[in-house]
């Protein structure tokens, strides 16, 4: 049985409350004050999405630079009804002509 929010939703919801959108990565490294390791990313993005399937935000791809200045597909999280600009699309959207949401 739920209690609420898990620690990573809380951390994007205190977030969204502040910002109407950011770098999902950049959140994290906030919230730890370091590098983040591979799994928090995952179990912050995980918990993004959570909350994008309960409408209290909008999970979306972007063009970016990473860390190591390569342009890159980062993930973006942002108010729910936020335009947002940069939509990346995966190899397998390309293939089948999908076009992204939004």
């Amino acid at each position: 049985m739920s209690r609420g929010p898990g620690k990573w939703q809380r951390v994007i919801l205190s977030q969204l409350v502040e910002e109407e959108g950011f770098l999902l990565g950049n959140c994290l490294y906030a919230h730890l004050g370091r590098d983040w390791r591979h799994s928090e990313y995952t179990a912050i993005g995980r918990a993004a999405v959570l909350l994008a399937k309960s409408d209290l935000c909008q999970v979306e791809r972007v063009w970016g630079e990473n860390a190591r200045g390569v342009r890159a597909a980062l993930v973006w999280v942002s108010r729910p009804g936020v335009a947002v600009e940069g939509k990346a699309r995966t190899g397998f959207e390309e293939r089948r002509g999908m076009r992204p949401p939004g």
